[in-house]
């Protein structure tokens, strides 16, 4: 008798990454994401299609979001200033990964996100609640380059407020091709 082929394959993997910056408790979590939402309210909302169930579901679906991209925004680099290449769903994208890397797979949305970059401090950020007026949110998260993660989100349990640097760029100016003129 003939012994069957063996398919031989290649198999690469990669180490999850490396990082140091203390992860905070789930009591800190939570009161992270208070602070977040007294500052910034619409990004606690759960209402719509982004979350389901009844409102402890949803605020629980959120906590675990948040939980999620707080670890994975701990093993992303800090720029110096927000970066105006990528818009959040590429930052979003690089966080699912980052979680599935550390067996965590989990799908993030963007409120979420924003929230746990405002909570961890250090996170360069800008255009938060101000889309409206055409400024697009700009966040200052590289894989590979810039400061690593660090505890600065306990200035926020101490007392100190979530906050955004300045806007880095103007939003564009109106185009003339779009003006509605009424008589």
């Amino acid at each position: 008798m003939i012994p069957a082929p063996v398919e031989r394959s290649v198999v690469i993997a990669t180490p999850p990454p490396v990082s140091t910056f203390p992860m905070p408790t789930a009591a800190e979590l939570s009161q992270l994401i208070d602070a977040v939402g007294r500052r910034f309210p619409a990004l606690l909302d759960t209402q719509g299609p982004a979350f389901e169930g009844t409102r402890h579901e949803r605020r629980e679906q959120y906590r675990k979001q948040f939980e999620g991209a707080f670890l994975a925004i701990g093993h992303m680099k800090r720029l110096e200033r927000p970066d105006t290449k990528l818009y959040v769903s590429a930052h979003v994208q690089l966080a699912e990964s980052i979680l599935r890397s550390l067996g965590r797979p989990m799908t993030i949305r963007g409120d979420p996100f924003l929230a746990a970059c405002l909570a961890h401090f250090d996170v360069p950020i800008s255009g938060i609640g101000r889309t409206h007026e055409g400024i697009v949110v700009e966040i200052g998260l590289n894989q590979y380059t810039g400061r690593p993660a660090t505890d600065q989100w306990r200035r926020i349990l101490e007392g100190q407020a979530p906050r955004e640097v300045a806007v880095s760029r103007p939003p564009a100016p109106p185009n003339p091709a779009r003006v509605h003129v009424t008589y």
